[in-house]
């Protein structure tokens, strides 16, 4: 019993850690809000007050952070499943070509005039789920999903998307920079209506995800193995594809293209508490959390007066913070 107790209070420190995150990002700045005004600003409601801290707090700062937790989450959550879904310690939520595939459909709502309201997300969820569609198809062989083709498939369609979305920079005009901006992964400015997006298609779909974790545990050490214990693999493979699809999707339509996230929070996740998905994605959800709020707050600070793509800043964490964990792997 006390076996099983240890993960869950590892997850208990995440999440946490999460909240402690959150309260850092919403009080630091060029403005900073001391935490009793946050705690008061936030007992008001989104009403208008007059306040200077409690007009930064509502309409810039709360939002642009739950959309980092919110989308930071996301990724982590994507990766730990892709990377026991395809066996495949490098695996993360673009890897499949999804998300480019989403940045093709967010350049071109954008190009002809629809980047208004939800527009956009709902375009890149096309276009990532179009992208998919293309990719199972090539590693379809019987009716089931071999995943070796599946990879494989999904780097060549995203080289191939890529190549597509450079092409609609190139058509852009005096919108590249808005465009190459979005692409490059971004929280400014971030809207009520996207952090809704984000909460109500991602919190019904991690739920989903998980009552999938005993499966998913199961499929990562051998899909034979799995369907000895009356898994029916492909039809797992199906709904795990699609309900991370359409997340990716959604994050990709909000916060543009953000990588390392995803690759990094399951290997963390697991270092903390083993690779049972029961464990691991709840972890990695807390871990990809953390890892974006840091992220977005070092690429407001770090050149004051502009803001970095927050899509580099999380490279230039997470490509470090990867190398080390393996080296880890490997001395320990």
């Amino acid at each position: 019993m006390d076996r099983l107790k240890r993960p869950w209070r590892t997850i208990a420190i995440g999440f946490l850690a999460v909240l402690a995150a959150v309260l850092v990002y919403i009080s630091v700045g060029s403005v900073g809000i001391p935490l009793s005004e946050i705690a008061r600003d936030l007992m008001l409601g989104p009403g208008q007050t007059g306040s200077t801290s409690h007009l930064i707090l509502w309409q810039v700062r709360l939002p642009r952070a739950l959309a980092c937790a919110l989308s930071g989450g996301v990724l982590g959550c994507v990766g730990c499943v892709y990377q026991a879904l395809l066996r495949n310690p490098l695996a993360e939520p673009y890897v499949l070509g999804v998300s480019s595939g989403a940045a093709v459909g967010g350049t071109i709502a954008i190009l002809v005039g629809l980047d208004i309201g939800l527009v956009r997300i709902i375009a890149a969820c096309l276009g990532g789920c179009l992208s998919l569609m293309f990719v199972v198809a090539l590693a379809r062989r019987q009716g089931a999903i071999n995943m070796e083709t599946l990879l494989l498939g999904g780097v060549v369609t995203s080289s191939l998307l890529a190549g597509w979305t450079t092409l609609n920079l190139w058509f852009a005009g005096q919108d590249t920079n808005r465009v190459l901006w979005w692409l490059l992964g971004s929280t400014t400015p971030m809207y009520w209506d996207r952090v809704a997006t984000l909460a109500v298609v991602g919190a019904p779909i991690f739920v989903l995800l998980y009552m999938q974790s005993r499966k998913l545990t199961a499929v990562s050490v051998s899909e034979t193995m799995a369907g000895t214990q009356g898994i029916d693999v492909n039809r797992t493979k199906w709904v795990v594809l699609t309900l991370t699809t359409v997340i990716v999707g959604v994050v990709v339509g909000c916060v543009g293209m953000i990588g390392f996230v995803g690759l990094v929070a399951p290997h963390l996740a697991r270092r903390s508490v083993g690779p049972d998905l029961r464990f691991s994605l709840p972890m990695s959800v807390a871990y990809g959390t953390v890892l974006l709020l840091v992220a977005d707050v070092l690429a407001q600070s770090l050149k004051p007066g502009t803001e970095l793509p927050l899509g580099a800043i999380t490279a230039a964490l997470g490509a470090p913070l990867l190398l080390f964990v393996l080296w880890r792997r490997q001395h320990v």
